[in-house]
């Protein structure tokens, strides 16, 4: 493990930026430093957590759109990397565009370990896009130019600007529900290091994964 590129956990573990380990990640870990974690580099008028963002985007999906318990656990952890990479926010991806394959290897295995793809699907993008608009209208001072916000405009949810403490127990418990609803429904098998479900294939297998077979 590079010793400048690793850093320390909540739980006491080590997570390598650039050896990133599916072993490594831990849900506890990730709610606590979402709930401590403030949206748009913390230039909002109230703390606003990414863990609360994430449990806003989750029920939407759940009470609106009516997605499935494995398309809802996977929009609660849709910025679970950020709990290693800190929320690097739009205009800096944009500013230095070399940052996208890092964060995609990041995210492909923190949510690999859950299971996940890495990639959004395209209503889950959607729905964190538009929900720009309510968290600028609850939490932002008054706008010097135009955001370039989606045009299909806002979601309708309610910002509170939980405390870290309540925005942390929240997310678990939203965890734990959409864990027990999926129950004997695995979740998609997805490994970042298998050609045929990882990355380059942009699916998962029907079937469990090679890679997880050959190490069971």
């Amino acid at each position: 493990m590079d010793t400048k590129t690793w850093r320390q956990t909540y739980t006491g573990g080590a997570f390598d930026l650039l050896s990133p380990r599916a072993e490594d990640v831990s849900i506890q870990d990730i709610a606590h430093s979402l709930s401590n974690l403030c949206r748009y580099n913390g230039h909002s008028l109230r703390h606003y957590s990414v863990a609360e963002h994430s449990v806003l985007v989750a029920t939407y999906a759940q009470a609106v759109l009516h997605k499935s318990p494995v398309e809802i656990l996977h929009a609660l952890l849709h910025d679970a990397g950020e709990a290693y990479t800190g929320d690097i926010a739009t205009p800096m991806k944009e500013a230095v565009p070399a940052l996208r394959p890092f964060l995609k290897k990041i995210d492909a295995v923190v949510l690999g370990a859950f299971g996940l793809p890495p990639e959004k699907p395209e209503w889950l993008d959607e729905v964190d896009r538009r929900i720009r608009h309510d968290e600028k209208a609850y939490i932002m001072s008054k706008e010097p130019a135009d955001w370039g916000l989606d045009p299909a405009g806002p979601l309708g949810v309610i910002v509170q600007c939980w405390d870290a403490g309540f925005a942390e127990r929240t997310f678990l418990v939203a965890y734990q529900n959409l864990k027990q609803a999926i129950g004997t429904q695995q979740a998609p098998h997805y490994d970042p290091r298998c050609a045929l479900c990882g990355p380059a294939a942009k699916k998962s297998h029907i079937g469990k994964c090679k890679v997880r077979d050959a190490n069971a």
